[in-house]
């Protein structure tokens, strides 16, 4: 046991500018006959770490100088090495950030190089085993940035956020830049006032706040309470076009609330968008996987041009295709479509070992109590697929006892209604 002792005076530290210079030594590992052998996966820890509690860092400035970019990243084969992040916090409770300002690291693209798919990360803000850590009016140097990757001030002609694909020379559908911040096994983190591209929950936190704030990406593995009220977020595109995400690689788990209230969003509108993302996976993950109760309060949506969205715009509650369509007997203890996967005992193979004479559902999915959407002023239509449609599942398939509220009391249970609408809510067929 760890004892750490919490009857200790406040400490301020305020003032300064730092400026990393990015180290851009070459991340991938070659074989002797010159084939790519893999990436090293290495984070280094630079930065200002905060391992006492109820301290606050205030008017500290972080920028990052030479990063490498995409395209020399494509022309010369290489990746640079990924950071923990600049402001890092761990073991402590009561810790505030305040106005400050933080830069986010370009993305690696391991795909480039055939080794992997996706991106190797690297951050500005990281926390770990900590709680009630408070960003409030901090700002992201490079939330805006233009075709090249450099920021520039919002409402510049073409610019575009920082975790959106590179539109030149990038073949790879790949973030310019990683989200700004992660967590580890956290409570009660919290953006207050902030301009912030990534609220990344990873390994379980315990309620969480984005309030009065512009962000990119919400994506939350844990429980309890998230508070999102009062924020202006804008789509990653194609990558993450929802406003909250529960992370597939955890099992999509939240086993409480999300609000959602007052918030303006901007989608990308040539790809599918959802309010909330879920992601089903036939894995044992040592935990009950559960879809959280939604709210949704006061939505405001705009188009590409950021105007109004009219009356009877379309917009999804649920991502169906990753969740109901991939395995409609996600809740129940035998599933339809999906084999389930075992750890593999000599770690060959880190996705699991999948068992094809089975259909065991090792991770049965709770679908949530109730979905309530209310202050629909734009009258948008929610839509809401017909999960009965996969007959034997239950009268109304997943979302069977689900009440849908379209009012503080009003609300239809389950989804056996395709072809009915009210202000709020459209019942459509799953297909």
């Amino acid at each position: 046991i760890d004892v750490f002792r919490l009857d200790i005076k406040p400490l301020t530290i305020q003032n300064g500018t730092f400026n990393t210079i990015a180290n851009n030594e070459n991340a991938v590992v070659y074989k002797e006959d010159g084939t790519v052998k893999g990436v090293r996966d290495l984070y280094f820890k630079r930065g200002i770490n905060v391992n006492r509690s109820f301290t606050t860092l205030k008017n500290i400035k972080h920028y990052v100088e030479g990063q490498i970019t995409p395209r020399e990243q494509v022309e010369q084969g290489k990746m640079g090495v990924g950071y923990y992040g600049f402001f890092a916090t761990t073991l402590s409770t009561n810790v505030t950030y305040e106005d400050c300002i933080v830069t986010a690291r370009r993305c690696f693209l391991k795909n480039m190089i055939g080794v992997n798919t996706g991106t190797q990360g690297t951050y500005d803000i990281h926390c770990e085993l900590s709680n009630k850590v408070v960003f409030k009016n901090c700002v992201q140097s490079n939330f805006w940035i233009n075709s090249d990757g450099e920021a520039v001030p919002e409402g510049t002609p073409g610019a575009m956020i920082s975790m959106a694909t590179v539109p030149v020379f990038n073949p790879y559908k790949a973030r310019t830049h990683w989200g700004i911040g992660g967590s580890n096994d956290c409570k009660n983190i919290e953006y207050i006032g902030c301009t912030l591209s990534r609220f990344d929950a990873h390994r379980g936190l315990y309620n969480g706040k984005v309030i009065d704030s512009t962000i990119n990406c919400i994506a939350l593995v844990g429980g309890g309470h998230m508070q999102i009220e009062n924020v202006r977020w804008f789509s990653e595109g194609v990558i993450g076009n929802f406003i909250a995400c529960a992370r597939a690689d955890y099992g999509s788990p939240w086993d409480g609330s999300i609000s959602i209230k007052n918030v303006k969003a901007y989608p990308d509108w040539t790809c599918p968008f959802y309010v909330f993302s879920h992601s089903y996976v036939n894995w044992y993950y040592g935990y009950t996987c559960r879809i959280p109760y939604i709210t949704v309060e006061n939505l405001e949506l705009f188009d590409t041009d950021g105007n109004p969205c009219p009356a009877g715009t379309e917009l999804n509650l649920f991502n169906k295709d990753r969740t109901i369509m991939r395995e409609p007997a996600i809740h129940l203890s035998e599933t339809m479509f999906s084999h389930p996967f075992y750890a593999d005992e000599t770690g060959a193979n880190r996705g699991g070992i999948e068992d094809t004479e089975s259909y065991k559902n090792l991770n049965a999915v709770v679908p949530p109590e109730s979905v309530k959407v209310t202050g629909n002023d734009g009258g948008y239509a929610f839509v809401v697929p017909n999960t009965y449609e996969y007959k034997g599942l239950g009268e109304n398939g997943f979302f069977e006892n689900t009440k849908f509220y379209y009012s503080e009391t009003e609300y239809y249970e389950g989804t056996n209604h395709t072809g009915e609408e009210t202000k709020t809510f459209k019942f459509v067929s799953l297909e």
